[in-house]
């Protein structure tokens, strides 16, 4: 779901995002990277965008490349929709931001599951 407001020529659109979870097909998953890439192909040079939402990865706590996209205050490793999640952003101009400002551990794991933390 995205909405778009303009004041003037301001520009600024929206979206929410909800990726599959990992058991999900992988038919489900390329579909939701493929909208999502549709989403930032209609985004017009100069706007505004926030897109906000669960993409079910990890982009992990080191920067590894994506200096202008990823603060370093992640958690973790990177899997491999991390990975796609910041090539997104550096495909769209953008950043993940959350991993711009420094958390305490237990608001950084949202889910704990016998030995494993996401």
């Amino acid at each position: 779901m995205s909405i778009k407001i303009t004041e003037g020529s301001n520009v600024l659109r929206i979206a929410t995002a909800y990726a599959p979870q990992c058991g999900c097909t992988d038919d489900s998953k390329e579909q939701f990277h493929r909208g999502l890439e549709m989403f930032l192909q209609g985004v017009d040079e100069g706007d505004n965008v926030i897109i906000s939402g669960d993409f079910n990865g990890h982009v992990g706590s080191a920067r590894d490349g994506y200096e202008s996209r990823h603060g370093g205050q992640g958690y973790d490793a990177r899997n491999e929709i991390g990975t796609m999640l910041l090539d997104h952003a550096e495909a769209a101009d953008l950043a993940v931001v959350n991993t711009f400002f420094k958390k305490k551990n237990e608001r950084i794991v949202v889910e704990a599951a016998r030995r494993k933390s996401t």
